[in-house]
């Protein structure tokens, strides 16, 4: 961050460390200087950085505000051409879904994972889009679409064929595999 305060990967990078140690004042902080330079055009910049500010949110306990910045996350992919932009969309679209999720809002939940899988699906080499499909189909489950679309992710986390599993924040093992836990809970699966 010293050597270049205007770098919006390293804001993003920064906050969501602090997402993962739970520190979500920092973590709101940092993501929103991402935010603001992307909105900036920055020389370095980031395309719909606003969905994992709506995952900080998220988790924070502010579904709606996190669902807000989801949606302004996917307004500005759309205006974008930036090489991850479809990986910035998909991302906007799981967290959108979690967030539903959290409010029992399974209607939207089933929506947004219906997105992020249809629009993953036609790009099978973004970057960590491959989680991102794994979440999205454990995210359809949760929302009560049946147990096939759980099987599916597991087997396409198995074998980690013909889509990318690259890492990139959101889009790791961890990730995924807490998704697919919360899926397995929610089948009634304690043991996946």
């Amino acid at each position: 961050m010293e050597a270049d305060a205007q770098h919006g990967w390293s804001w993003l990078g920064l906050g969501l460390s602090y997402v993962t140690l739970g520190r979500f004042a920092e973590a709101r902080w940092s993501l929103e200087q991402a935010v603001a330079l992307e909105q900036k055009h920055s020389q370095n910049p980031t395309a719909g950085v606003s969905g994992y500010l709506g995952e900080c949110l998220r988790r924070a306990g502010e579904p709606d505000a996190a669902r807000a910045r989801c949606l302004e996350g996917l307004e500005a992919v759309e205006k974008s051409d930036h090489k991850y932009r479809d990986t910035f969309r998909a991302v906007c679209l799981c967290v959108l879904g979690r967030a539903a999720l959290d409010q029992e809002d399974l209607p939207a939940a089933r929506a947004a994972f219906t997105q992020a899988i249809a629009h993953l699906r036609g790009r099978p080499r973004d970057l960590g889009g491959g989680h991102l499909l794994v979440q999205a189909l454990a995210g359809l489950s949760r929302a009560g679409e049946g147990a096939e679309h759980f099987e599916e992710a597991m087997r396409l986390l198995d074998g980690r064929q013909g889509f990318d599993f690259s890492y990139l924040w959101i889009c790791s093992d961890e990730e995924t595999l807490s998704e697919l836990s919360r899926a397995a809970a929610a089948l009634g699966r304690p043991g996946n």
